[in-house]
């Protein structure tokens, strides 16, 4: 999926996962890839001011402000 000569995707398991989570929910792909990032890098959750993305994903929660 993420293998091509033209193309180096740094990380590529992570940017499945993130795809594949980006596919099943209304969040953007980049609230999916840093969700999953934070995740990969063992945070418990990461903060966000985008009440969608807190909403549907669960590695996420809203930051009020």
């Amino acid at each position: 999926m993420c293998k091509s000569r033209e193309i180096a995707v740094e990380n590529a398991p992570l940017v499945q996962q993130a795809l594949r989570l980006f596919a099943y929910n209304s969040a953007s792909f980049a609230d999916c890839l840093i969700e999953r990032a934070g995740n990969a890098a063992g945070c418990e959750y990461t903060l966000t001011f985008d009440r969608n993305a807190a909403a549907v994903l669960p590695g996420m929660k809203r930051l009020e402000g």
